[in-house]
Parts: C-alpha cells; structure tokens; sequence
C-alpha cells in the first residue's frame, strides 16, 4: 500500500483568461530628433504640436507580460488641423529594431477643444519574447482651429489566472494562482 502525503495539489481546477490596462498621458510621448521645443505639453498631461510644421513623437510602452502581444492600443486623440491627420504607428519590435507595425490615422478633424478621436490597433501579429512594444505619431502641424496632439493612450495586455485544489480535505481548499498584476 501506498501512502499519500496529508498535504499536495491534486489537479488544475479550471483557468481563466483576463485582461488588465496601463493608460499613459499623452506627455509621456517625447518629439524624436533635435526639435524638442516644437512640442506642449500641458498641464493636462497632453502633448500638443504648437509648432508649424508637423512632428513625429514616440511614445514608449512598459510590457508587463513577455510571451504574449497586447490584447488592444487605443491612443486618443486630438485632431485640429483641416489638412492632415494624426497618424500613429504601433510597433512590436525585437531587439534588432525589425518587428511588426500597424498604421490608424484619424479620420477628419474637429475644431472644438474638447473633442476627441479614438485610435484602435489590435493585437499584433508577430511578437517577440525579447522584443518591446511602442507607439510613433505624427502630429500635424498649429492650425487656426487649435493644436492637434495625442491626450492619452492605453494598452490591454492578457493575463491568465488558475484555480489550484491544495489539499484532500473537505471542502478542498482552492487556491488562485495568477500571472494578472
């Protein structure tokens, strides 16, 4: 006869899969090259383009979850210029700078300050274990209706919980085990 230990885990007794989200303010995006004067950013947490002609920012992304792509990137913002879009790139890169990218623009412009546009870039393709995630806009230049810029982003990233029986006893003891931060 065998003798089992009083205290062991029996099994998995079932998963689920979640989601989480880490929303930036636009200000963390920063104006790539030597032009950093060309950019505002306000007291508001955004990053206006308040120069005249248009600039590229880049705006990093933590990555919390390192085997898996983000579920969603949803970048809001604020189009004034009755001529060009925002148009963002999200990215997911290796270490070598290669990766995978995806382009949304915004879709006309609006004049009122308070107004906003929603970008939507679904889950990636391709993703490295080594890789990073960040996004790159290009902000069109002043126009007499205001400054276009990008007011904030966030990024949906899984996560996956199990529930665990520790035990024999009665009721078992179920234990949550989860890789959600």
């Amino acid at each position: 006869m065998i003798k089992l230990p009083s205290l062991f885990i029996l099994a998995l007794s079932m998963s689920s899969f979640g989601a989480y989200a880490n929303v930036y303010p636009g200000a963390n995006c920063k104006v790539v090259g030597s032009n950093q004067n060309l950019a505002n950013y306000d007291s508001n947490g955004r990053i206006l383009n308040a120069s005249g002609r248009e600039i590229k920012v880049i705006c990093p992304i933590t990555r919390e979850k390192h085997k898996d792509g983000w579920l969603n990137i949803t970048v809001h913002v604020a189009d004034r210029s009755p001529t060009s879009n925002v148009s963002c790139d999200a990215y997911s890169a290796q270490t070598d700078g290669l990766g995978w990218k995806t382009t949304k623009s915004s879709s006309g412009y609006d004049p009122e300050w308070y107004k906003s546009q929603t970008l939507s870039f679904d889950s990636p393709s391709d993703v490295r274990d080594d890789g990073t995630f960040y996004l790159t806009c290009r902000l069109p230049a002043s126009a007499e209706d205001g400054l276009s810029g990008i007011l904030s982003y966030s990024v949906s990233e899984r996560c996956r919980t199990d529930i665990i029986r520790v035990g024999t006893g009665n009721p078992p003891l179920l234990v949550p085990v989860t890789d959600c931060p």
